[in-house]
Order: structure tokens, then sequence, then C-alpha cells
């Protein structure tokens, strides 16, 4: 299976990871990039690859839900497993596992209600979707959202927000790559509020793999393919931090071979 990545609009650190992250998967990698038009986009590096050629795509936020035009493989497409509606924060149910969604503790607001607000007390603000209109940010208490953010909101003033009080003393953060509703890899990303992608013990990643494990055979899943980010407490819970695209998710330090062998299965048992 040919993975092709995105490299149009990416930082070049981020190219530069996914080169080696797929290299070791043994998988062969294609750069690709894209043209935006007035009614969608053309994908343009990949007139070598035969339309009917077994393909995953890696690709942006943005090509999600894009009307892609002109010539590409089928399996580009088919690859891409997106929801937007599921994979809204509040579409998961109200749980104390979800950091973001704990009962009586959060709100959904249209970010125009929220922009200039002042928080009584700190308070958490994301977008309700995934779709990185902006990071996830800690208005500390006598702030405004605006305040804390350093990027122009204007076209977006009526997307949904979820805001949350339930700020929780985080002592590190790991993705869980799932395919086919199974855990497959896991990789530590944020430790004490600091990136990092050490790799976890063999003891540490079979734990993380099993908590997210019964989180998506308990609680929700938005698709058959995607992330979810599970933390721990400094007090030693496990929370839900959020989920993700699976096409679009960072791959950290997983063990890119396992997670690329189980979505070629996939793939293939699907055609």
């Amino acid at each position: 299976m040919k993975i092709l990545a995105q490299t149009h609009r990416m930082p070049h650190d981020r190219v530069e990871h996914e080169y080696e992250a797929i290299k070791r998967s043994g998988h062969e990698y294609v750069s690709y990039g894209y043209k935006t038009g007035r009614h969608g986009i053309t994908l343009t590096g990949i007139d070598d690859i035969y339309p009917d050629e077994l393909c995953y795509a890696r690709c942006s936020t943005q090509l999600l839900t894009s009307n892609i035009m002109g010539y590409y493989p089928e399996s580009f497409k088919q690859s891409i497993d997106y929801d937007e509606n599921t994979f809204k924060v509040n579409s998961a149910p109200e749980s104390e596992c979800n950091i973001n969604i704990t009962p009586g503790c959060y709100r959904v607001l249209r970010l125009i209600e929220c922009l200039d607000r002042q928080n009584i007390v700190d308070t958490f603000y994301k977008p309700n979707n995934d779709r990185k209109l902006i990071d996830g940010v800690i208005v500390r208490a006598g702030s405004t959202l605006r305040e804390s953010i350093n990027v122009d909101v204007s076209k977006f003033l009526q997307a949904e927000f979820i805001v949350s009080t339930n700020i929780l003393n985080i002592r590190e953060e790991v993705r869980c790559y799932v395919v086919n509703r199974k855990v497959i890899t896991a990789s530590l990303y944020r430790r004490n509020n600091k990136y990092d992608i050490t790799l976890l013990s063999d003891n540490e990643l079979s734990e993380y793999i099993e908590v997210a494990q019964m989180y998506v055979d308990n609680y929700y899943a938005p698709s058959d393919n995607f992330t979810i980010d599970v933390c721990t407490t400094i007090d030693g819970l496990y929370r839900i931090v959020e989920y993700n695209a699976l096409n679009s998710s960072g791959l950290y330090n997983c063990d890119t071979r396992l997670l690329f062998d189980a979505l070629e299965i996939y793939m293939m048992e699907k055609q």
C-alpha cells in the first residue's frame, strides 16, 4: 500500500517527520500537493499512481471535506474516514471520563457569545468540531478569549465552541490509533505540559491501549478509524482529551508498521 502524504501547506518539520515515520512502516511514501479552484481542489504529484492502486491518504483537516476534482486513485477518497458531525466534541455522551464534556462543567456557545466574555474562573475553550479553527486554550480568570488568542476569528464567529471549567492537572497525554475500532498502537505526545514523544515502556503502552480500547468499546467511537487522546492526571486518573480523524492526526512516535499494516488489511477487506 502506498501512503500519500500531503506536503502542500504543511510545516517543514512535520513533512520530515511524516517521511521518516512512513518509511519506518515499510510502506511506500508518495508526496502530493493540491491546487485550489472555484469548485474544489485538484491533487498534484500523483500522475504516476494507477487508478486502482491501494493508497492511504494522509491529509490536512481542510482536505477532509473538500470537493476533490480531477484525477486521483479511487482508494484516496475511500481511505478518508471522517464525518464532521460524529467528530464534534458533544456528539459523545456527557461523562466524567471526557474532560471537555463532564456534566455540569461545560457549555456549548457560539464564538461570538464568548469571545469578549470575562471569565470568573479559569476556563478552557475549544472548537466543537475538529477543523482546527484555533487550538484549545485556557483563559485565566479575569481575562477574555479575545485577549488570549492571536488569530483573526472574524470569519467563524458563528462557530460552536466547547466552554469548560473542568481544568485538570494533567501529567501526560497519549495518542491512541484505532483501526476498525481496535486500538493498534499509541504514542506519548505531551508530558508536564511540554511536547514529548519519548517511547513509552511496554507496560505503559499496554495500559494505555487497554484503557483506550475500553473507551472505544463502552463509551464512544466516532467512526471505524480515528485517534483517541487519553491523559493521566497527577492523581493517576485516566481521562479522554479528544477524538481526531486518523487521516490528519500526527504520527508522533507510534509503531507505524502496525498502524499502516492494519489499515491495509481494513481497506482490502472493504473493497
